[in-house]
């Protein structure tokens, strides 16, 4: 067996010698591309919220959307109010709204592209399953320049199995969100810096480049936004690092005099019981409090933005191509090159 690696195992090494004199210097942003290549839009930072009840609220997308940011519409609610959401006309760069698969869900979509709807995020637990293939044709024949984002797989052959179907963007990552217990209570996944430097190989290695690659979970902090971008993603997704803000889903709750908020995973108890109204028969979700962060979500993004700027300069790297060029790793338990 090949050992896996999640972000906390790694660590960048500077090895060019940095003409970066200012942080303020560096770019940060990322284009975004469909499979033709065609630039549809430029992101100020690669980092986009998980569409996730508690995280990827109205606020939360609005404020985002103020930055310069991409964000994400949750499929845990109504279609009415993802389609109010989506077409909402104060959006700088329309959120991807997330569907699901299954008939209910293909009338739904067919109705989102009625309504000007064209990113479209395909959010399902896994992937790599012959499922998504109706929903993704479908998209394909009733918007053909619609964006669509798919996932998630943790593996190089899954992501060739979507990028061979045509999606835009590969959500890489399964088992490592902070409140997923799917590798706990099933025993699969693998380190997500592991997942993901097999995908970034194999889309090189299969001539897929304009297949854009997603980052999906395992992030704890802005260093490991760094990480996951110098293995080569294009773009990272997170719910840890937004959770306890005030633009975050979820309710208050005063814990030992201190504010927090309830931060859970999708395949949680609660979060399917408040979609479906039933209970649910199975659990790869859980729920945990996270203290209130006071900066909201505007501070989260100052300290990612912050964490990213200096991590340039040190590479010697001005944008974020340079710094996947630029990128050499080192793990701390074994003595190999890495990616």
């Amino acid at each position: 067996m090949n050992p896996t690696y999640t972000y906390k195992d790694i660590s960048l090494v500077p090895r060019k010698l940095s003409k970066i004199h200012s942080r303020d210097d560096v770019d940060l942003s990322q284009e975004i591309k469909n499979l033709a290549g065609r630039v549809k839009f430029k992101i100020s930072l690669p980092v986009i919220p998980s569409p996730m009840e508690t995280i990827a609220t109205q606020e939360m997308c609005k404020k985002l959307d103020n930055f310069g940011m991409w964000s994400t519409i949750h499929r845990f609610q109504s279609f009415e109010n993802r389609l109010a959401i989506a077409t909402d006309s104060g959006f700088k760069t329309p959120p991807l709204v997330s569907v699901g698969v299954g008939d209910e869900e293909l009338d739904n979509i067919s109705r989102l592209i009625e309504g000007s709807v064209k990113n479209f995020n395909i959010d399902i637990a896994n992937g790599f399953n012959t499922i998504i293939e109706s929903t993704i044709s479908h998209i394909m024949s009733r918007c053909p320049d619609a964006f669509i984002m798919c996932g998630n797989v943790a593996s190089a052959e899954g992501f060739k199995y979507l990028a061979n179907l045509g999606v835009d963007c590969v959500r890489v990552g399964i088992g490592n969100g902070s409140v997923c217990s799917t590798s706990i209570n099933t025993g699969v996944g693998q380190g997500i810096a592991s997942a993901l430097g097999e995908c970034v190989e194999v889309r090189k290695n299969i001539g897929l480049e304009s297949t854009m690659v997603l980052a999906d979970g395992g992030l704890s902090n802005p260093g490991d936004v760094v990480k996951a971008v110098a293995i080569g993603a294009d773009l990272v997704m997170t719910g840890t690092l937004f959770a306890g803000t005030k633009e975050s889903g979820g309710d208050v709750v005063v814990y030992n005099n201190e504010k927090h908020k309830i931060y859970r995973g999708s395949a949680s108890y609660a979060a399917q019981h408040k979609s479906s109204g039933k209970a649910p028969k199975y659990i790869e979700g859980g729920e945990t409090l996270v203290k209130y962060k006071p900066g909201g979500a505007e501070g989260v993004v100052q300290k990612i933005e912050a964490g990213m700027r200096s991590a340039l300069s040190y590479m010697g790297a001005k944008n974020l191509t340079e710094l996947r060029e630029n990128a050499d790793f080192v793990c701390y338990h074994l003595d190999q090159k890495l990616f």
